[in-house]
């Protein structure tokens, strides 16, 4: 499914649902149509398996893997593009 804000020029929201997941993303400057998107973006994730690995139709496909079921002192995004991602939040500063 995808979303369009009414105020919003070229900014698209991308949402997909499954059985105990969801899933959402935000597309922004988009010049793509709505249809184009998600074609793009059911053709980009056609072997995956979204509760692991989503890519993303932006100009330059982006790929995030995340583990749904990351312990709470852990963010969920694994990796993007390949590039490994500081997840530890435990020592961050909270204000």
């Amino acid at each position: 499914m995808i979303f369009k804000p009414y105020t919003a020029k070229n900014f698209y929201v991308l949402v997909y649902n499954a059985v105990n997941f969801g899933l959402l993303a935000m597309i922004p400057n988009s010049n793509m149509s709505p249809q184009d998107l998600v074609a793009k973006a059911i053709a980009l994730n056609s072997s995956g398996d979204l509760k692991q690995v989503a890519v993303l139709p932006f100009a330059e496909p982006l790929k995030i893997r995340y583990k749904v079921n990351a312990p709470k002192s852990k963010w969920v995004i694994e990796s993007v593009n390949g590039e490994v991602q500081k997840r530890k939040v435990d020592g961050w500063k909270y204000e």
